[in-house]
């Protein structure tokens, strides 16, 4: 895992040489071990280095072959293939790295026939010397984060996290309204927008080619496929599904460091942990999972007890308040873009703790977005239901009876669920999913906004997205959709980009086995009563796992590790909130209004609403405006 960052402007237009140094200070992070820089015509490429294949000086980057510079993030796993394939074309290596079997492609296949060959999780920026072009990619479920900003006359500055490109001073810091408002609903901003008006998130599985002092071309070299042929047999489907998580995994278990696995006590971490063991032995394996005792949804006895059946070598923090505390503050002071999502905290904390033992992680990231494994998926049948009562009749009655019922502190709890359905009945079939998963309710927002933020988005819909992601998808059956839309939107640019900065931020890599190729491709051919059986998600990875783990671990319903913050922004974390959410600083940065924002403290500490969500999106981009704006 690395840092990129770098540049092309035209020959007329300087730089000072300290810009790229600033933007790879950003980074330093990402890859602890080195850096560097290549210069070309009117071109600057940028590089920070985490080594785990090929460590040492051999590995530097950025890497040149022939015609082609490249400064590289991520991995190719089949590169072993890949070199063997190259050196029938007499291509000779002079390192171990995947760096130079990815350069050395290039300048054998090029791009388009590279990007067809390579498996693995990447961004990575290209020049191409004859042509003056460069190419900007992220990998085909978007494991890897990339950035970039077109500059005034001519030009385009990219970078693996935005504060890099804020270190260029061609990029602006003005904020895109429209962005701020799908922020808050969504609980992140989903690609390609940021919160930037200047700058913008490739799209998973895409590339962008910019020439002649502009982008010529930006769209998807791969997408996720549609089901054509099912699997409807459970017998096959066990026999196929189980085999491609195999063959996920053991890609994932090469490095030449120390590999573990983050182990949470749910079905997904424990299909890799269950895999890994089949192929290297349980001797060979360590898992890693955060206790907090407790919490509503600490799962570290389960895990325990998965790593215990499973033979692994397992490694568990218990957590204190004062840990999470110290923890979540650190958390909001140095994310790159505002995240909302709550669990960023313990995955930080998960991280740190790794690190100290391995370089790398794997993860069951994937799984619940592929394999139908989220309660929404159910809850998208039962509002099928709900929409035979008549609108009026629901808003006059059924929502009021709803907003009545008894106020709970624990984590997910009933009403708090059951209010965030009926919210969601008010949006369409497929936007009303992130009003149940994401954080502040669009109605809400009315008032929160300043006017300058809130008119500047008039006219403009929160979900379009959604609608752009599911326009050219051909599938028919809702589930299908629905999973294709949850990996397109929630995964790559909620979870796995939590995932990735929390983990990059300790120096950790962090692979996604369930995201393979052969997982993916054989996730989608399931039929999905194969993948959802009545209420139960995740049921043909249930029937695998059962000759594998006690029925008991395998039949517990989905848990989420989260942070109590219900309780604590009434209690250890209200100081945290009068703070900085003080309303002068709060009018300061002219996003939010501070009287709104009061009322929602009030209403939260009196136990009239449950506004976690909100108050933690807040607090994230509190933290955020007052570091880079």
């Amino acid at each position: 895992m690395c840092g990129i960052a770098g540049w092309v402007l035209p020959e007329s237009r300087s730089v000072a040489d300290s810009t790229i140094d600033k933007m790879l200070e950003r980074l330093a992070h990402r890859g602890p071990d080195d850096t560097g820089v290549w210069r070309g015509n009117g071109v600057v490429l940028g590089h920070t280095r985490l080594s785990i294949i090929g460590p040492g000086p051999d590995g530097r980057q950025p890497m040149r072959s022939g015609n082609w510079v490249v400064t590289f993030n991520g991995e190719l796993y089949n590169y072993r293939y890949l070199k063997q394939a190259l050196q029938k074309y007499r291509r000779t290596f002079n390192t171990r790295t995947d760096t130079e079997v990815l350069v050395s492609a290039l300048d054998e296949w090029g791009l388009e026939e590279t990007l067809q060959r390579a498996d693995g999780m990447f961004a990575f920026a290209a020049w191409h010397i004859p042509s003056n072009c460069l190419f900007l990619v992220r990998d085909r479920m978007g494991e890897k984060p990339l950035y970039y900003a077109p500059i005034s006359g001519g030009g385009i500055v990219f970078g693996s996290e935005l504060p890099a490109l804020l270190a260029h001073p061609g990029v602006g810091t003005e904020l895109d309204s429209l962005a701020v408002r799908q922020y808050f609903v969504f609980d992140y901003v989903p690609s390609p927008r940021t919160i930037l008006n200047s700058a913008r998130a490739l799209r998973p599985g895409y590339r962008l080619e910019f020439r002649d002092g502009g982008i010529q071309r930006n769209a998807p070299f791969w997408q996720l496929p549609a089901p054509i042929e099912r699997i409807t047999r459970s017998d096959e489907a066990k026999s196929i599904l189980w085999e491609a998580i195999r063959t996920g995994v053991r890609s994932r278990l090469i490095a030449d460091v120390p590999v573990g696995i983050t182990l949470s006590g749910g079905l997904d971490s424990a299909a890799v942990t269950a895999a890994a063991c089949e192929l290297v032995g349980a001797s060979k394996v360590s898992t890693f999972t955060l206790g907090f005792p407790g919490a509503d949804t600490d799962e570290s006895a389960h895990a325990a007890a998965v790593a215990k059946h499973l033979g692994t070598s397992h490694h568990v923090e218990t957590l204190t308040s004062d840990t999470v505390h110290q923890a979540l503050i650190d958390t909001l002071r140095c994310m790159p873009e505002p995240h909302a999502d709550s669990s960023f905290v313990p995955m930080m904390l998960l991280a740190r703790m790794a690190k100290e033992q391995v370089g790398v992680v794997l993860s069951g990231d994937g799984g619940d977005e592929l394999l139908l494994g989220y309660p929404t998926f159910y809850a998208h049948r039962m509002a099928k239901g709900f929409e035979k009562v008549p609108t009026r009749l629901r808003r006059r009655f059924l929502t009021p009876l709803v907003r009545q019922l008894p106020r709970s502190d624990s984590a997910w709890s009933f009403d708090y669920r059951l209010n965030r359905f009926i919210d969601g009945l008010e949006h369409g079939p497929y936007e009303r999913h992130f009003v149940w998963i994401g954080g502040t309710r669009p109605g809400v927002l009315d008032d929160l906004l300043e006017p300058a933020i809130a008119n500047a988005a008039m006219g403009q819909n929160v979900f379009d997205i959604v609608g752009q992601v599911l326009r050219d998808y051909p599938a028919a059956n809702p589930l299908d959709r629905l999973a294709y839309m949850y990996a397109q939107i929630y995964l790559a640019d909620g979870v796995l980009q939590k995932v990735d900065r929390a983990t990059m931020r300790h120096g950790l890599e962090s692979r996604a086995p369930l995201l393979s190729e052969a997982v993916v491709t054989t996730a989608v051919r399931l039929s999905p009563e194969l993948r959802m059986r009545g209420t139960v998600g995740k049921a043909i990875l249930r029937d695998i796992l059962r000759s594998k783990l006690p029925n008991g671990l395998v039949d517990r319903p989905k848990h989420g590790f989260s942070v109590p913050l219900t309780r604590w922004f009434k209690g250890p974390l209200s100081g945290l909130l009068d703070d900085v959410l003080h309303p002068v600083r709060v009018r300061k940065q002219g996003v939010v209004k501070p009287e709104v924002v009061e009322r929602l403290i009030k209403e939260h500490r009196a136990g009239f609403r449950d506004h976690q969500k909100s108050l933690f999106a807040l607090l994230a981009l509190q933290f955020w405006l007052e570091r880079y704006r």
